[in-house]
């Protein structure tokens, strides 16, 4: 990958499949720098910029990437498949 021209590598950064957090995430930034413009506090723009790099390198905040205490998908070890329960009350 270290190869590659940078504009290659966010091309195919951008192509990867897009989530929910990732369109808030765009909306956020897109909000940032309008409001930017119109207050013109260029502040609100250096985070909006953060917050677009977020969302072309497809990253979240270092504690979920550390941690893992933002996946939600956590399932516990003895918690049976639907269909298993399902079969079990109909016996």
């Amino acid at each position: 990958m270290l190869g590659k021209p940078l504009n290659m590598r966010w091309l195919n950064k951008l192509q990867e499949p897009w989530g929910l957090m990732r369109i808030l995430r765009l909306a956020l930034a897109l909000w940032l720098f309008y409001d930017a413009y119109h207050q013109q506090n260029w502040w609100m723009a250096v985070f909006g910029v953060f917050i677009l790099y977020q969302v072309i390198e497809n990253v979240q905040c270092t504690s979920c990437e550390q941690t893992g205490s933002c996946d939600i998908s956590v399932k516990k070890e003895n918690q049976l498949p639907v269909n298993d329960v399902i079969d079990k009350e109909l016996k």
